[in-house]
């Protein structure tokens, strides 16, 4: 192809106007290898970049003591595949909100939950705006929702302002909006009012509903009264958190719009007399005990009684299983430069728990160590896999959770040098049940260790069991199964 003069030398002053705009954004972004990579600069150099290169612009809008925030940075922000997704598609940066520019920022855009995930184009207008943790999954699809013109915040808000009524602009309108809970039933009311209660229990009414539906509202009552119904069709954990859901906004906020107090509210849910609405009681008064505790970590006392708050919840709705103190794992996390005291502390009570409880922790800081996608030095490998190995003596681990680590460690890049123990963890799931997850696992690992006859033994034993369950379906464990026979791995 020729290009005659004029055409040249235009040409070459775009290249010279707009190279020092890439090169600068190249070189702010060029210290992250993996994952998403940041401009450590502000929103108006974003802007300027985004211009250049024709990208709109994502904000990590977060608080300094905001966990969630904190599971994103840590956690789906490295991702690999994050990173492909949203450097390839977007300028990123990372905004706090409580000081700086954020705090100009916060007020422009109504920030008022963290994280916000924020979406602008380079004039800096809206196209999608969301709250909330999510893992790499749902954040990827968060990214594309941004950039789909018929499905972002920007093609809702034109929605609303047509006066149109959809499951999609109600449910924007009540997360987008400062609605007190006093005003919720009301724009409920504008959904629902040309739909017979015969249909509530569909798909677009459900999103709405079991999200947003006020304890005391009619919309709130046709759940609880519906209740199996809508397990059966939904599933029972999704009933359950949506009761639970209810439950704990009407406790810590909603009954003041009732008229009540703080022990009428208790009464109230107490006279509800339905199963779920106990359960979500007693799993609240223990995460309410769990912060009085953090009120005054030191009061052995205060742990004592929350122990015994957990265990009656778990006895009572667990199975006897012994608890995975989720509140604790958060805690080991998040906070790991208080976990030596915690754990003193909680050594003092001479609870029954504490043994258990003290393992959920050890367990929790051994899995904080593990990195999904980059490549580990040895001494945290080590590290890992020793303790791992201490955790194993007297292990009383969930076997959902020892599971789930185990198949991380599989599909891990360094996978060789976690087998070993990998198949320890999975063998201990396999004492707890016969979970056809679990066999999987077992089964793949085996593979791995080119052991085939004990993967064939056991990934025939999960297609049974899967087969049982799920008669009919699609059954990918079959296909591992025929896999391991003709001596293949799975990775």
């Amino acid at each position: 192809m020729i290009m005659n003069s004029r055409i040249i030398k235009i040409v070459f002053i775009l290249c010279v106007l707009c190279s020092p705009l890439i090169t600068q954004a190249q070189n702010e972004v060029a210290n992250d290898s993996v994952g998403i990579k940041f401009m450590h600069e502000s929103l108006a150099k974003a802007f300027e970049t985004a211009s250049v290169l024709n990208k709109p612009v994502f904000i990590d809008c977060y608080t300094t003591w905001c966990g969630p925030c904190k599971y994103l940075s840590t956690t789906v922000f490295p991702d690999k595949r994050v990173g492909d997704f949203y450097n390839e598609h977007f300028i990123c940066i990372k905004l706090d909100m409580e000081k700086g520019e954020g705090l100009d920022i916060a007020k422009k855009y109504d920030i008022k939950s963290y994280p916000t995930l924020l979406f602008l184009d380079s004039n800096g207008e809206i196209m999608h705006k969301e709250a909330g943790s999510r893992d790499v999954d749902n954040f990827i699809r968060l990214g594309q929702k941004a950039l789909d013109p018929k499905l972002n915040s920007a093609a809702i808000e034109r929605k609303i302002k047509n006066g149109e009524v959809t499951p999609e602009t109600i449910l924007y309108s009540l997360a987008n909006s400062s609605i007190d809970n006093s005003k919720v039933e009301g724009v409920l009311n504008s959904y629902f009012k040309n739909i017979p209660e015969a249909n509530w229990a569909d798909s677009s009414s459900w999103s709405i509903m079991s999200i947003y539906s006020p304890l005391k509202s009619k919309y709130g009552q046709y759940i609880l009264k519906n209740d199996a119904a809508l397990a059966k069709k939904y599933g029972q954990s999704a009933i359950e958190n949506s009761i639970a859901r209810m439950i704990s906004t009407f406790y810590y906020s909603g009954y003041r719009d009732y008229g009540y107090g703080r022990i009428g509210a208790l009464h109230y849910i107490d006279s509800l007399k339905n199963p779920l609405v106990e359960k979500a009681r007693m799993r609240l008064t223990a995460s309410m005990g769990f912060s009085l505790v953090m009120q005054d970590p030191s009061d052995s006392e205060l742990w004592t009684k929350w122990f015994d708050k957990t265990a009656l919840y778990q006895m009572k709705y667990e199975n006897n299983k012994v608890p995975g103190f989720p509140e604790l794992v958060y805690l080991a996390t998040n906070n790991k430069s208080d976990i030596k005291y915690i754990c003193e502390t909680i050594q003092s009570t001479k609870h029954n728990y504490v043994p258990s409880a003290i393992q959920a922790i050890q367990f929790a800081m051994v899995k904080s160590k593990f990195t999904k996608e980059k490549n580990m030095m040895q001494s945290t490998i080590d590290s890992i896999n020793v303790g791992c190995e201490e955790i194993l003596k007297n292990c009383n681990l969930d076997p959902l959770e020892a599971n789930n680590f185990a198949w991380a460690m599989v599909e891990h890049q360094q996978r060789d040098k976690f087998l070993q123990v990998a198949k320890k963890l999975s063998a201990y799931t396999l004492t707890k049940g016969d979970s056809y997850f679990w066999l999987d696992t077992y089964a793949t690992i085996c593979a791995q260790l080119l052991q085939f006859d004990e993967a064939i033994k056991f990934q025939g034993r999960a297609v049974e069991a899967r087969k049982k369950q799920s008669p009919g379906e699609d059954n990918h464990y079959q296909e591992r199964y025929d896999q391991f026979v003709k001596h293949k791995t799975l990775f």
